[in-house]
C-alpha cells in the first residue's frame, strides 16, 4: 500500500486525514478535488493505537513535505490531527478540524439522540443493536457492523447528498482488521476525553487553527467550538449551512466547504 496517497504536484501544501477510526479511503474524493489547486496528500492509518497513529502520520508526512503543512482532519481524523499538532508542533502551519467530535463528553448524548430522529423505526433498533454489540465481537463480524453502521450513519447525517457520489476506494482495501482498528483506537480517544485530558492538552497548540462544521452536524458544533476556544489562541470557525457531517457530499455545501479549504491551504 502507497502511503501517504498523493495527488496533484508537489510541493503538497495540504494533507486531508481520514475518521473511523478505521475509515481509510473516506478522503479521496476531497483530495481529488483540491489537487486542481495544489498538491495534496492522503495519509491512510493503520496504527492499533494512538500514539501509532500519530507516529504513523509523521512517517507519512516527514517522508513527503518540505516545510509545515496546513493538516485537516475529519471527525477522528480531527482529533488525531489535533493530537499530531501537539506532538510534533515543526510538521503544521495550520490545524483545521473538520466536522470534529466534541471534546467534552457532556456533549456525547446529543449525537445519538440527533441521528435517530432522522432514522426509521426499524433503522433505530439497528442503530443501538450494533453498538451495543460492537464491543467484543470478532474482528470480521466487526468489520461487517461498522460497515452497516456506517451507512445508517451517513443516511442520518447527510443532509441533501450531492446527485452523484465521488468515486472513493472501499476501506477493505487499503486496511484490513478496520474492526479492530477503531475497537482499540476509539476506546483509548474515549478514555482522554473522559479524564479530561483532552481537551486540556488545548493549551498546547500554538499554530492557527479552522474550524468547520456543518450547522446540522449530529455532532453539536458548541462542542467543539465553546471548549477548545478557551486555550486555543488563534481560531477562525465556519458552519456550513443545509449541512451534516460529511461536508463534501452535501449537495448544498460542498462548494462552500472546498472554497474554506482552499482559501485556508493558501493562506498559510
Amino acid at each position: 500500500m502507497i502511503n501517504p496517497r498523493k495527488y496533484g504536484k508537489a510541493p503538497f501544501r495540504l494533507a486531508v486525514v481520514h475518521g473511523g477510526p478505521g475509515g481509510a479511503g473516506e478522503m479521496e474524493p476531497v483530495a481529488t478535488a483540491l489537487s486542481f489547486y495544489f498538491g495534496v496528500l492522503e495519509p491512510i492509518q493503520s496504527a492499533k493505537s494512538i500514539h501509532g497513529q500519530i507516529d504513523e502520520l509523521k512517517d507519512c508526512l516527514e517522508s513527503a513535505i518540505e516545510r509545515p503543512i496546513v493538516l485537516a482532519g475529519h471527525s477522528w481524523g480531527a482529533w488525531l490531527c489535533y493530537l499530531f499538532t501537539i506532538k510534533y508542533p515543526e510538521f503544521v502551519g495550520k490545524l483545521i478540524l473538520v466536522s470534529s467530535a466534541p471534546f467534552e463528553t457532556s456533549y456525547i448524548e446529543q449525537i445519538s439522540l440527533n441521528r435517530i430522529k432522522k432514522l426509521n423505526e426499524q433503522e433505530r433498533t439497528e442503530y443501538f443493536d450494533i453498538l451495543n454489540r460492537l464491543h467484543g465481537s470478532d474482528s470480521e463480524k466487526m468489520c461487517a457492523d461498522l460497515s452497516r453502521l456506517g451507512n445508517l450513519v451517513k443516511k442520518a447525517d447527510i443532509i441533501e447528498p450531492i446527485d452523484k457520489l465521488p468515486f472513493s476506494t472501499p476501506a477493505n482495501e487499503l486496511t484490513k482488521n478496520s474492526g479492530e482498528i477503531h475497537e482499540r483506537v476509539w476506546s483509548e480517544a474515549a478514555k482522554l476525553r473522559a479524564s479530561g485530558e483532552l481537551l486540556e492538552l488545548a493549551k498546547d497548540i500554538k499554530c492557527p487553527v479552522t474550524i468547520v462544521h456543518g450547522e446540522n452536524d449530529s455532532h453539536p458544533f458548541e462542542g467543539v467550538k465553546k471548549p477548545s476556544q478557551k486555550s486555543i489562541d488563534k481560531m477562525q470557525c465556519y458552519t456550513l449551512k443545509q449541512c451534516g457531517h460529511y461536508p463534501w457530499l452535501e449537495k448544498h455545501a460542498c462548494e462552500k466547504f472546498y472554497s474554506i479549504l482552499r482559501a485556508e491551504t493558501t493562506a498559510c
